[in-house]
């Protein structure tokens, strides 16, 4: 994954990354490596905007978390600041695509 991701100029997410790359380092001994990704991406805030569209976005059958990368995704996307969203989940990658938003799943 650490391949794919240098391939791209620019790496932005929500925060909820940071939550998620943490949590999976720690229970896999790979903070370390979890804190360097972390450093080669920029975060956007979890804003109260962004947790609003995330209630209403669809599809109704996006997970709770996956919903707010995609409004995030999508917010970036329509301000053409993205190109694609770089995901492994097949459910997140079916939200993004069913908006129009390109996907790329390395791997």
């Amino acid at each position: 994954m650490v391949e794919a991701l240098h391939s791209f100029g620019w790496l932005v997410a929500s925060s909820l990354l940071r939550v998620e790359l943490m949590r999976l380092g720690s229970s896999s001994d790979l903070v370390v490596e979890a804190l360097g990704l972390l450093g080669t991406v920029a975060t956007l805030p979890t804003t109260d905007a962004r947790l609003k569209a995330a209630e209403t976005v669809e599809p109704r059958a996006t997970a709770t978390l996956d919903s707010i990368h995609l409004v995030t995704a999508l917010e970036l996307f329509e301000a053409e600041q993205v190109e694609a969203i770089l995901t492994f989940d097949h459910q997140l990658a079916a939200a993004a695509q069913h908006h129009g938003l390109p996907v790329l799943s390395p791997g």
